[in-house]
């Protein structure tokens, strides 16, 4: 007979409700060393204390790829683009790298402005006032990839490549990706990666009000990025503030048109969105798990951690758990305080985060103003294969 596991991270029962399984776990044993070889970690106070402690670092699964891409050198196989275009992600960083880096982007990376484009995105992608929409499809995946672009200086009319990229790219996230998978992602690393050097060349010569014209200023001013790592912290602007962006608009708004009455109340009162909003972040947090390595020996729970060992942090197990967040599986519109980890904690805090809160505060205070009814056409949502990035791959609606 199987052994009945606790982490089922391949089960597809689980990626597209995750949430018995980190109930279990809870209860059971929530600091878990798993058959997959790692610790798996789904209490909120054990989760907040490990984001928080520099003694966990990050960077297992930029590790893992680059000793894959190492072995497979030996095979003729070549994956190096994906390491090229990884290099500069923060979030596979330590400090005193991350922080350099870090602070360089926050020079260049803000909010001004930003809700006179995601408006003028909205109005364009909503301007035919359709009877029907898949608010993924149509409406959440091009609306972030639009925004972003706008940001950083790139053409509108390359968002929709972009966009396929990103999509792809995403999955060297996921703590558990096949051989197929890498194959892919690499192949989207090679065209960011030609893509984003023809870009930053042509900015060089012809510089505007873009992000990317202004990382190029400041990079010659502080000479902090070599050219490989600009390249990369390109990409990384793209992909932090797109892919969030969608996983948060298409979960929310999922969870949303399921509560009907919460949907009315927001209609009526819209000053509300916003802590709903909090609420749609805890309950179906779009980024469940994220993972570190341990600097040094240590022990979480009574359970000693070797140096070197790897973890994985439930980040949507801990918005659950029921120590903390009262009536922890009940969607709450109005719960506060409302202290989750949906974005991670400590220095590693998603990078994205503020622009995918204003992109679906926006698009709901749109489809809301438009439209007196939403209607799923869809009863079973149909769930990305990415435990650790959680999507809707479509959301069919009708509307009146």
């Amino acid at each position: 007979m199987a052994a009945d596991h606790l982490w089922k991270p391949f089960d597809r029962a689980h990626i597209a409700n995750p949430y018995a399984m980190y109930k279990r776990l809870r209860e059971e044993d929530p600091v878990h060393f798993s058959q997959t070889g790692e610790w798996i970690i789904t209490r909120y106070e054990d989760t907040r204390n490990i984001l928080r402690n520099s003694d966990f670092l990050v960077g297992n699964r930029f590790e893992w790829l680059k000793k894959g891409i190492g072995y497979f050198k030996y095979k003729d196989l070549n994956f190096t683009n994906i390491e090229a275009a990884m290099k500069g992600f923060i979030l596979f960083l330590n400090p005193p790298h991350h922080t350099r880096i870090r602070k360089f982007i926050h020079q260049v990376w803000n909010s001004r402005e930003v809700s006179a484009i995601i408006q003028q995105n909205l109005d364009t992608l909503l301007s035919t006032r359709p009877d029907s929409l898949d608010l993924v499809n149509d409406l959440g995946k091009p609306l972030p990839a639009m925004t972003i672009g706008k940001i950083l200086g790139l053409p509108e009319s390359d968002y929709v490549y972009l966009k396929e990229q990103g999509t792809v790219m995403i999955k060297a996230l996921d703590l558990y990706i096949s051989f197929k998978d890498i194959m892919r992602v690499n192949e989207a690393a090679g065209n960011f990666i030609s893509y984003f050097k023809k870009v930053i060349e042509h900015k060089q010569q012809h510089p505007d009000d873009g992000i990317i014209s202004k990382l190029i200023a400041l990079n010659k001013q502080e000479n902090v990025l070599d050219g490989d790592e600009l390249v990369s912290t390109c990409i990384l602007l793209f992909i932090a503030g797109e892919e969030t962006s969608v996983s948060l608009m298409s979960t929310g708004l999922y969870n949303l048109i399921s509560h009907e009455d919460t949907l009315n109340d927001l209609r009526n009162h819209p000053g509300k969105i916003a802590t709903a909003i909090e609420e749609l972040i805890r309950y179906d947090a779009p980024v469940q798990i994220v993972g570190r390595i341990a600097g040094k020996d240590c022990e979480v729970s009574g359970k000693t951690i070797r140096q070197g060992d790897t973890l994985t942090i439930c980040l949507g197990s801990a918005n659950r758990d029921p120590e903390v967040f009262e009536n922890a599986d009940a969607f709450i519109p109005d719960r506060e305080p409302n202290k989750h980890l949906g974005f991670g904690g400590g220095a590693h805090y998603c990078l994205g985060d503020w622009l995918a809160r204003i992109q679906t505060e926006m698009m709901i205070r749109s489809l809301l103003e438009r439209y007196k009814t939403i209607e799923l056409l869809n009863a079973v949502p149909q769930w990305n294969n990415n435990l650790a990035i959680r999507c809707l791959m479509e959301l069919p609606v009708k509307l009146r």
